[in-house]
């Protein structure tokens, strides 16, 4: 994008937060400094990291006059993006995140932020993202929905999409208009993972559409000790939550009953398979006896046996093993074979 085209372009305030990321901060912050586009400020949220991330924080934010830096005690990456969204200055239009170990690839703000006021959409999301994988350095791109679900709607797509087919969640690298930011008070819930899903569905209700991006804005690394590569105990807490808040949203939505029913059931039904798998893994040091009980136990809550014993779609996962994996699990819950489905779930993991 040339010059006289960036001088019309409204502000974009970048928030990344900073925790133990001393090794990709450089490289993170440099992907931004060098989007093709004017009128860009970037906030580095130190979040009491205990590495040398702090005074590289301080470096960068002397070495480019765009970016700034502030520190605060640990609170976990919610609590770094809400304190980055206290500190949004005045005339931002648009509102971005990225994470400090990822990347923004070439050209994303000005792409997004076209597409923003070509549309008027107050969120503009890219429908894919590059996996960047650190061991290998190989790339893969992946696709956050097919084209059927670039539903503009926000209420619909987040029935559809994010509850029903769990997509989408991410807020990393999406583009948000401040005004929306401001009139929904939207923040991210602390004390849980998988906040994405939660922050967008305080969006969705309000927003007046949503427009889609078609090219990746995200370098996305893998790597292995991330919050997603490991096994969390007490995960169900967060997804019994992300349960109560997509419940609540169908029910402000006026969503039909029954449809909100089916929809939201999928969404826990879902999560609960992907805890399951991650309870009977390696990286779980319980023994056996101790993840068979961990599993039963959830499928005894009320909540859980509702969700699991109603059919639903298999989810939309990259990997066909993975959707067979899912189809059979689901087919031994929803007629309680349980033990047939945990010993599914050992085979699987060995």
């Amino acid at each position: 994008m040339d010059s006289t085209a960036q001088g019309i372009m409204p502000k974009v305030f970048i928030i990344i937060p900073v925790y133990k990321t001393e090794k990709y901060l450089q490289a993170c912050v440099e992907s931004v400094v060098a989007q093709d586009y004017a009128d860009l400020q970037i906030l580095l949220v130190d979040d009491g990291s205990p590495d040398g991330s702090p005074k590289l924080c301080d470096a960068l934010a002397e070495q480019y006059a765009n970016v700034r830096a502030i520190h605060k005690t640990n609170g976990g990456l919610s609590s770094a993006r809400n304190a980055g969204l206290e500190h949004v200055p005045e005339g931002t239009k648009y509102v971005l995140f990225l994470d400090s170990d990822d990347r923004l690839a070439a050209g994303s703000v000005a792409g997004l932020a076209a597409e923003a006021m070509r549309t008027k959409a107050e969120i503009v999301m890219p429908d894919r993202y590059e996996k960047v994988f650190e061991e290998s350095g190989k790339t893969q791109t992946a696709f956050l929905f097919s084209k059927q679900y670039q539903i503009e709607d926000p209420i619909q797509f987040a029935l559809d999409v994010v509850i029903e087919n769990a997509r989408a969640w991410r807020a990393t690298s999406v583009l948000y208009s401040y005004d929306l930011l401001k009139r929904t008070g939207a923040r991210f819930p602390e004390g849980y993972i998988s906040e994405d899903i939660v922050f967008n569905l305080q969006l969705y209700g309000s927003a007046n559409r949503i427009a889609f991006y078609p090219h990746a804005t995200l370098l996305n690394l893998k790597r292995t000790g991330s919050i997603s590569s490991s096994f969390t105990p007490g995960l169900e807490k967060s997804f019994f939550y992300i349960d109560a808040c997509a419940r609540e949203f169908t029910k402000k939505a006026g969503v039909d009953p029954v449809v909100a029913d089916q929809k939201t059931n999928a969404l826990l039904c879902r999560n609960m398979v992907v805890f399951f798998f991650s309870i009977m893994s390696s990286k779980n040091p319980m023994d056996k006896a101790q993840k068979q009980k961990y599993i039963f136990d959830l499928l005894d809550d009320a909540r859980v046996k509702k969700a699991v014993r109603q059919k639903h779609k298999v989810p939309n996962f990259e990997r066909r093993t993975v959707r067979a994996a899912f189809a059979v699990v689901y087919f031994l819950m929803r007629h309680g074979w349980n033990k047939a489905m945990i010993a599914l779930l050992e085979t699987v993991r060995r």
